[in-house]
């Protein structure tokens, strides 16, 4: 009985190559869904905080307006 068949397949590195490119590839995505498992409760906390705040002003605010005085000295909507 020979050995070499056996020596051949463990000394080969013929699909080394794809293997560590399907590790890095999964691991860039492990990071990606971890990083947006962090990131999902406060963009949803702040989204929410918005829209509180766009809900609770009235509609006929005027948004370029600070409490009701023109921002700009020469406003020329209202000259």
């Amino acid at each position: 009985m020979t050995t070499k068949p056996m020596k051949t397949f463990l000394t080969s590195d013929d699909g080394n190559v794809m293997v560590d490119w399907m590790v890095l590839a999964g691991a860039l995505i492990g990071l990606g869904l971890a990083f947006m498992a962090v990131m999902s409760n406060g963009v949803e906390d702040m989204s929410g905080a918005l829209a509180g705040e766009l809900e609770s002003m009235p509609a006929d605010t005027e948004p370029f307006r600070a409490n009701g005085a023109a921002i700009a000295a020469n406003d020329p909507v209202r000259n």
